[in-house]
């Protein structure tokens, strides 16, 4: 199996190290410079965690060390600039903080946003692209609109069916990769269709009104079925016959101190393709009614 996780400030050398010689392939961080905090102010972010500087590298001497420590893991190193939309002025400076990171090392991008998307394809940088999930890529039509923009990877929707992602994978050519999320969130909406700024705890209007329902319960606002929550370990055995093009995702980029005791918990459990539902079910994440992916 082939993972992704995040890291931030506090991730050690250490940890690195030891996550890629049990899978890790890939990590990816987001990058919120104190000069853009001064200016725009945290709530205004660079990649979708909008938190004052806990999930972010704030100096460029971090992101070159962080850069530096992946690449002795024989990993890569992916900067996350994945807010839904930005305005023409603050792409511009993301568009040149992509140029900065091509420089200091990293490998690829992952973006969220089609139009900085454009910008970055006309600044004819050289690092590959990575289709976040809030470009909501789901299914053969948006993965060939994108293949034409260069991008043969792509981070599914918790939101799908694992029917859903094996008719994808079935229906998409190999070279094409896709990450699957190895753990939810707890608002079904959050991925792409949610344009409201999340990360503010108990101040976002949408857990006032208690949006955050149990599986099988309505969403309070909009009366709709609430199935979404935590796990999707389970995935790692539905699609083991395609692991040559998933890479699982194990995103806890927001919690600094939780963070590497979550991704230490799941890489230490080994090859979760070869547990059994019942072992799953004994694991640290899986209870059936905390399931992050929907089934027919």
């Amino acid at each position: 199996m082939r993972y992704v996780v995040p890291v931030n400030h506090s991730t050690t050398h250490a940890e690195i190290s030891l996550w890629a010689s049990q899978g890790v392939e890939e990590f990816y961080f987001g990058f919120m410079p104190k000069p853009w905090v001064k200016s725009y102010g945290w709530e205004i972010c660079s990649n979708r965690r909008p938190y004052p500087e806990l999930p972010h590298l704030t100096e460029i001497s971090q992101v070159r060390k962080m850069i530096r420590w992946i690449h002795q893991s024989k990993a890569r190193a992916v900067f996350a600039i994945n807010e839904h939309i930005y305005p023409l002025a603050l792409a511009q400076k993301i568009v040149n903080m992509v140029l900065i990171m091509e420089k200091e090392g990293a490998d690829a991008l992952l973006i969220a946003d089609p139009a900085l998307l454009m910008m970055v394809k006309a600044s004819k940088v050289s690092l590959s692209v990575h289709a976040s999930v809030g470009l909501g890529v789901q299914n053969v039509e948006a993965v060939e609109f994108f293949r034409n923009l260069g991008i043969n990877r792509f981070v599914l929707p918790r939101k799908l069916r694992p029917d859903e992602i094996v008719s994808l994978l079935n229906a998409t050519p190999q070279e094409v990769e896709f990450e699957i999320f190895l753990l939810g969130e707890w608002c079904f909406y959050n991925d792409q269709v949610c344009f409201s700024p999340h990360g503010y705890g108990k101040d976002a209007f949408c857990y006032r009104k208690k949006c955050q329902g149990a599986k099988g319960s309505h969403h309070p606002m909009l009366n709709e079925p609430y199935d979404y929550a935590w796990c999707g370990l389970c995935l790692a055995g539905m699609l083991r016959d395609y692991h040559d093009r998933l890479l699982f995702k194990i995103p806890v980029r927001s919690d600094v101190f939780k963070s590497p005791r979550v991704i230490d918990q799941i890489l230490r459990m080994g090859n979760l393709s070869t547990m059994s539902r019942a072992e799953l079910m004994k694991s640290m994440q899986c209870q059936q009614r905390y399931c992050a992916y929907e089934f027919a």
